[in-house]
């Protein structure tokens, strides 16, 4: 058994009161006096005993604990012959430590007082004990009130009024975003996404994800005390973003600690316990009709250049973090050379179909002026363009539907009926009466007919490049190409034409006559307009690769198809594989959807920050082959990456496997839309 500190039988120690303030000077040298010092610390000390006298004789009275009688006895007189010298009393353990307590409290309250006191001392207070420099983003800022609440007068205070409440910091969120906004009314919630579907995503995480060995460190910080947030789970900014840590401090940076200790599923490392990838990326491929493996397998080794992704692919500027597609003339056109041969063949505008009015003539029923050759030897039905401008005239559009179902030509109508002749008549005044009109009016016609046969959907620009071949940067040319082109061809096809409309307008009856003595050369070009004589048309030349005529037509085609069947008609005729330009051989409708209305003309180029919590940026795996981590299928295209392809480089001694590499906790950027103001 231990002995006790203290032996506390009254012949072996004095008993000691803890709760005196002061001891005896000698007590260290273990000679403590029994009378000890008095209430003010002042020594009492005289003699070891007070003789007691009894009878005539003077007896020593120094108590057993303190040793017993002494040896010599009190002296003659009764007075002790064992005098005490005096000492310096000093205050005891208890007292000290009461002392230091009362000290600390009262320099911690002064404190407190001290920087909770008015503003006249607030220069003075942060000067004595400074939070910290900003970092260099917010080092402009010099009014604390920009950032902290008004119940704040510093940083400082702000700190402290934090401490008791950690809610405070929404209220100091509020003042961030006077500078920092964004569009997304869940901005302050986790990851910027609403409680709904943060509770959707943490259930599908719960059932699918199996987790390695977790980390003490986040199994310890899972049994604290959970991130603060108000009713609407919303967090403060400065859950994250700490301030006043130095001008170099950045504010977006954490660990992964910190990352994961909100997450319900939490892992040791990104190799070990990071969920697999599902679908990434979930974009796949490039949205022209190009096929990886043909190229690489044929058309290259048979042009003998070396298939490299690189070629193709570049880095966009300035952060080089997506891929994009270059631009034809760079990356195609070498190799696609025929593609110039091929938009030397235009696509008809204005023609004249071949009309049988020989039949006609027998039959009493008279087209007035019309080219000889233009009769049953020109197999040429009416081209969708030239419907479409027709189309605007409810009965001919009529007649246009009368002759298609009953499968009559306009080149052999022996077989017609009356009313079927008559329709062919009045499609064949129609399209004298569409050139009258387009010489007379110009661009206001071409324009009228459009918007009437394309409905209200039709967009301007569609209209600008449909009737100008420009962009509505563009200056908008004096005179049509076209119009030129329709004047050459009026001189030829029918000279009598301004005065022969009116007249038939009128009511006035037009015997029919021909003429067939003009000059028939073999092409006259005006721009991109150019007339073929033996074919009796007017076609419309591609001017290169991106032609805004051959763009905004088959834009309008596929937008309006499902509601127009010449848009069909038209938008078919240019799919054909003997179409002109081949635009459709390359360019796809969005996402191989024939039922999709929008074309995919260029790839897509992102120029804003993606809604998403995974990223990738391409510039440092650029020293990288492509090929290593996108693997192409003939069958199925490129596979998406499985994590054990990036698990390869990125781990803690390598590549890093930070969360914040491939991860943004905000779905949407928050914009300044504003500089700090005083």
């Amino acid at each position: 058994m231990r002995e006790p500190l203290q032996d506390f039988r009254f012949d072996k120690s004095e008993y000691e009161r803890p709760n005196q303030k002061w001891v005896c000077g000698w007590a260290s040298d273990g000679r403590a006096c029994r009378i000890g010092p008095d209430g003010k610390g002042k020594c009492r000390a005289t003699c070891e005993c007070t003789p007691l006298l009894k009878g005539d004789r003077w007896y020593c009275t120094r108590p057993k604990s303190a040793g017993g009688k002494c040896t010599a006895g009190p002296l003659s007189g009764g007075g002790c012959s064992r005098p005490i010298q005096t000492c310096q009393p000093v205050r005891s353990i208890r007292a000290k430590r009461g002392m230091t307590v009362m000290m600390v409290s009262a320099f911690t309250i002064g404190l407190i007082l001290f920087f909770l006191g008015g503003s006249d001392t607030s220069t003075l207070k942060n000067a004595f004990l400074s939070p910290g420099d900003l970092s260099a983003p917010h080092g402009a800022i010099e009014n604390c009130s920009a950032c902290h609440t008004s119940k704040a007068n510093s940083a400082i205070d702000s700190a402290l009024a934090t401490t008791v409440n950690p809610l405070q910091g929404l209220g100091e969120t509020h003042l961030c975003l006077n500078c920092h906004q964004t569009g997304k009314k869940d901005a302050l919630k986790a990851h910027g996404l609403s409680q709904e579907l943060l509770a959707e995503i943490t259930g599908r995480i719960q059932q699918s994800h199996t987790a390695g060995d977790t980390p003490l460190m986040l199994t310890l910080a899972s049994l604290g005390p959970e991130v603060p947030h108000n009713d609407l789970a919303e967090l403060a900014c400065a859950t994250c973003h700490r301030e006043h840590h130095g001008r170099q401090h950045k504010l977006t940076e954490m660990d992964n600690s910190h990352c994961q200790a909100c997450h319900t599923a939490q892992f040791a490392s990104f190799a070990n316990g990071h969920p697999e990838f599902s679908d990434f990326p979930s974009y796949q491929g490039v949205s022209y009709k190009y096929d990886h493996s043909t190229h690489q397998n044929e058309h290259f080794p048979k042009e003998g250049i070396e298939f490299d992704c690189l070629s193709c692919h570049y880095a966009d500027q300035p952060n080089r973090e997506n891929m994009l597609v270059g631009k034809f003339d760079k990356i195609c056109a070498s190799c696609h050379h025929h593609t110039e041969q091929v938009t030397r063949d235009g696509i008809p505008v204005f023609h004249l179909p071949g009309i049988d009015f020989e039949t006609l003539i027998d039959n009493d029923i008279s087209i007035g002026e019309w080219p000889l050759d233009a009769g049953i030897d020109l197999d040429t039905e009416i081209s969708p363009l030239m419907q479409l401008l027709l189309s605007v005239e409810e009965d001919v559009s009529e007649d246009l539907v009368l002759l298609s179902d009953s499968d009559i030509p306009l080149y052999d109508l022996i077989d017609a009926e009356e009313e079927e002749m008559e329709a062919a008549a009045r499609i064949a005044w129609a399209i004298k009466g569409l050139f009258y009109d387009m010489l007379q009016n110009g661009r206001k016609e071409l324009l009228s007919r459009l918007q009437t046969a394309l409905g209200a959907d039709v967009r301007q620009s569609e209209l600008i490049a449909l009737v100008d071949q420009r962009s509505t940067e563009e200056i908008q040319p004096e005179s049509p190409e076209w119009l030129a082109a329709l004047e050459a061809a009026r001189e030829q096809w029918f000279p009598s034409l301004l005065n022969e409309i009116p007249r038939y307008r009128a009511g006035r009856s037009i015997e029919f006559y021909e003429h067939e003595d003009y000059e028939e050369p073999d092409e006259i070009e005006w721009g991109n307009w150019y007339m073929e004589f033996d074919e009796f048309a007017i076609l419309y030349r591609a001017s290169g690769h991106t032609d805004h005529f051959y763009r905004r037509l088959a834009e309008a085609s596929t937008r309006l198809k499902e509601n127009s069947d010449l848009a069909q008609t038209i938008l078919t005729a240019l799919k054909a594989d003997d179409a002109p330009g081949q635009c459709m051989k390359c360019h796809n409708n969005e996402a191989n959807d024939e039922s999709a209305n929008q074309i995919t003309w260029a790839e897509k180029r992102p120029n804003e920050p993606i809604s998403e919590l995974t990223k990738f940026v391409h510039a440092p795996h650029l020293v990288l082959d492509c090929q290593r981590c996108h693997i192409y299928q003939a069958e199925n295209g490129f596979q998406h990456i499985e994590k054990n392809i990036c698990a390869n480089c990125h781990t803690q001694n390598r590549a890093t496997e930070s969360c914040l590499n491939c991860h943004s906790y905000h779905t949407e950027a928050f914009a300044l839309m504003h500089s700090h103001q005083e």
